[in-house]
């Protein structure tokens, strides 16, 4: 008989909050490509993606990006 595994480490009920939040706000880049012109949204989407995707390439890289990474993000990502 396979020993039963851990149990996985639940998030709060505010850090699920704080997770729905952000897929509601999700939502607004589509709501935003029905308001505004297509260089309109790239204007504001192009730098946003460059930012992410610096921080996100920085947090395998820098130590002080990781640690700030983690203390935003580590209370409401789930275990895998």
């Amino acid at each position: 008989m396979k020993p039963a595994a851990p149990k996985a480490r639940q998030i709060t009920f505010a850090h699920e909050i704080v997770r729905k939040i952000i897929h509601l706000v999700s939502l607004s880049i589509p709501i935003m490509y029905f308001y505004v012109s297509r260089s309109t949204a790239l204007y504001i989407l192009f730098p946003v993606t460059l930012l992410l995707f610096v921080v996100d390439m920085g947090r395998h890289y820098v130590a002080a990006i990781r640690h700030v990474v983690a203390r935003l993000f580590d209370p409401i990502l789930r275990p895998h």
